[in-house]
């Protein structure tokens, strides 16, 4: 039994140290909510422009690579 009474439960120590942690909340609920903060800090994502040329070429270099890879036991 407790002093008020009551049986004993295993989560009163974690009850009395949380009344004792109440003005440490009261400090968290003054801040902004988080979406806010991020809200402010976010930055444009830097784009590298591509050349499509480019992008054929290396598209056209990996299919290549994968009909070697398929066909070399043909050719080998």
């Amino acid at each position: 039994m407790t002093k008020d009474g009551r049986k004993y439960d295993q989560a009163d120590q974690l009850r009395e140290q949380m009344e004792t942690l109440e003005p440490e909340n009261q400090i968290q609920k003054s801040l902004p909510p988080r979406s806010q903060i991020h809200r402010r800090t976010r930055k444009k994502k830097k784009v590298i422009p591509f050349s499509f040329p480019l992008i054929r070429v290396l598209l056209l270099l990996f299919f290549v690579i994968i009909i070697a890879a398929l066909t070399s036991p043909y050719w080998l």
